[in-house]
């Protein structure tokens, strides 16, 4: 399957679906409308009346002895490395990032933010756009953000 702005997906979790799962369904459709701008992102329980393509979500809390049968999936995504644990939602890393860099703009400050690897230049450049367009700093809406790594920008360029 490949996708473009015109395909449809449908984001299947369990009808009993932990935080988790949803959790990890509102990022995944987040993502798919960033990358893919325009497509059409829905998130359901019940998989029968789907149209598009369907990716089903599981989340660590899933007993494969009690799990729910799936009878017709496009993508399958469950965590499955540390399955018998139970796993604490992550922070809302943009929104701390928001509250750091407003008590260093507070001071008077700039934040510099060691990001040596490809991936995580990324990850904070999401995590940056996130504070801008959900307003998450609105005292300061218009600071600016530099990426000092040649490696990083043309990374970020592909």
């Amino acid at each position: 399957m490949k996708l473009s702005s015109q395909s449809s997906l449908t984001v299947v979790i369990p009808e009993k679906a932990t935080s988790r799962e949803l959790f990890a369904a509102q990022e995944l459709e987040k993502y798919l409308k960033i990358i893919f701008k325009g497509i059409s992102v829905s998130i359901v329980t019940d998989s029968n009346d789907v149209s598009g393509d369907r990716i089903i979500i599981g989340g660590p809390e899933r007993n494969i002895k009690t799990a729910e049968y799936i009878s017709e999936a496009d993508y399958v995504i469950v965590e499955s490395t540390y399955g018998n644990r139970v796993h604490e939602l992550p922070p809302d890393y943009a929104v701390e990032l928001a509250g750091v860099l407003k008590d260093t703009f507070i001071r008077g400050g700039n934040l510099v933010i060691p990001a040596f690897s490809v991936g995580r230049t990324q990850e904070m450049l999401y995590y940056l756009r996130r504070i801008k367009t959900e307003n998450l700093l609105p005292e300061y809406p218009d600071f600016e953000a530099y990426v000092d790594s040649p490696l990083s920008v043309e990374a970020t360029n592909v």
